[in-house]
């Protein structure tokens, strides 16, 4: 756990988009699996593991397909982690931040966009909708 912190946080002190930044967030996304695997409801390593998904999908995984597969494991972690520590702010945030990334890229490569019924009702909508309403939005 803490190697992988440790990978994360060296990352950042790269170049976005350099070959030693998205080697650190490898190696801190594969210590966090391998936390995982030991602890599955570790809180921290589930936040951990997401946000170096987002980073990897934002800034490493260009094809559309890569990043959305990133984005939603981040997803599903963080809807994961909002239910062990429903209170946790940061968990809302970076779920809204992963929802709204993940609907917008949706939203780029789909072939209905300009049927807005199909965007607004399908996932591209509903991963909108949750993302406003885990930063307080309408909830109803």
């Amino acid at each position: 756990m803490e190697g992988a912190l440790g990978h994360d946080i060296k990352a950042s002190t790269y170049q976005i988009g350099t070959d030693k930044a998205y080697h650190h967030l490898n190696r801190s996304n594969e210590l966090f699996i391998i936390a995982l695997t030991f602890r599955p409801s570790d809180k921290k390593a589930m936040l951990g593991r997401s946000r170096v998904l987002i980073q990897l999908a934002i800034n490493y995984h260009p094809p559309p397909h890569v990043a959305i597969a990133s984005l939603r494991e981040a997803v599903s972690t963080l809807r994961s982690l909002t239910h062990l520590a429903p209170q946790s702010l940061i968990a809302r945030e970076t779920l809204a931040q992963a929802c709204s990334i993940l609907s917008s890229t949706l939203h780029e490569i789909e072939d209905y966009i300009e049927d807005e019924n199909a965007v607004w009702n399908g996932e591209i909508g509903e991963l909108a909708r949750e993302a406003f309403t885990e930063l307080g939005g309408s909830r109803g």
